[in-house]
């Protein structure tokens, strides 16, 4: 395949075009681009394109899937964008002079969106409301015991990415509560982590999860239950996507006991 000669050089010293003498704050493989009044802050990842699909993903479009998702033309859909190479070490390489800036990883964003598009707007709005409530709550935040690990959101796709294959329609649809359904995910990422245990969805022999999770963490999501998450998303989900004149509403005592006893019967 041809390339550009200088772009991989600089590509692979930098990993990043940044303005000359700007100190820009690093997110993983991504400098952030501080916002302005008027422009959103911006990830700004520089990748390397591979238009085919990797070897060591060979397996994920030919094994057996029990409730056809993602379906064969999505799954070719998937294969024919191929995947990126971005510059990110492995976590246990991190701390090597070499590899620490040399090693990169590979990126299946291009296939995380091809799959995500293709949920049902119950798995996407479950989805949505996971990722919300773990940042809220401040569950990816760092351990102070480097020994552990911590949470983040790639683990989230990863398991909705599993479970998506894995679990029937039926199981998203019938005696349908979200509340439900973001518990019981809850409750098995805590267990996979707490195990060291969170297989890449595209890569077979690949652990997301080489240590331990922060007890605390874990000990957070297991306790989570139908009551106190569908009166935490009234207070904090519901509320932040109503208008300001309905969330109003909300600072009645007994409006929003008669919202949680509502939410929570539908489950």
């Amino acid at each position: 395949m041809e390339y550009a000669k200088g772009w991989l050089r600089l590509f692979a010293k930098n990993r990043s075009i940044i303005p000359p003498g700007s100190q820009l704050e690093k997110h993983g493989p991504a400098h952030i681009i501080p916002g302005t009044e008027n422009v959103l802050s911006l990830d700004r990842v520089c990748c390397m394109r591979c238009l085919v699909w990797p070897s060591q993903a060979v397996d994920w479009p030919r094994r057996h899937r029990n409730y056809g998702w993602p379906d064969s033309s999505t799954a070719d859909r998937v294969v024919s964008n191929g995947c990126d190479l971005v510059g990110v070490a492995h976590r246990q390489c991190r701390q090597h002079e070499w590899m620490g800036n040399n090693q990169h990883t590979l990126s299946f964003s291009r296939a995380e969106v091809v799959l995500i598009n293709s949920w049902t707007p119950v798995q996407q709005i479950v989805y949505h409301m996971l990722r919300v409530f773990v940042k809220a709550e401040k569950l990816t935040v760092g351990a102070d015991n480097p020994e552990l690990g911590t949470l983040s959101n790639y683990h989230i796709k990863t398991l909705m990415l599993w479970v998506c294959e894995l679990k029937s329609l039926s199981w998203w649809t019938d005696d349908l509560c979200l509340i439900r359904i973001c518990v019981n995910l809850l409750h098995t990422l805590a267990v996979w982590l707490t195990e060291a245990r969170c297989s890449h969805y595209f890569i077979n022999d690949c652990n997301l999860v080489d240590k331990p999770l922060d007890i605390t963490i874990a000990y957070r999501m297991q306790s989570t239950d139908n009551v106190s998450l569908t009166t935490w998303f009234v207070r904090n989900y519901i509320r932040k996507l109503c208008s300001f004149d309905v969330s109003q509403l909300f600072n009645d005592n007994n409006m929003r006991i008669m919202l949680q006893s509502f939410c929570f019967s539908c489950c």
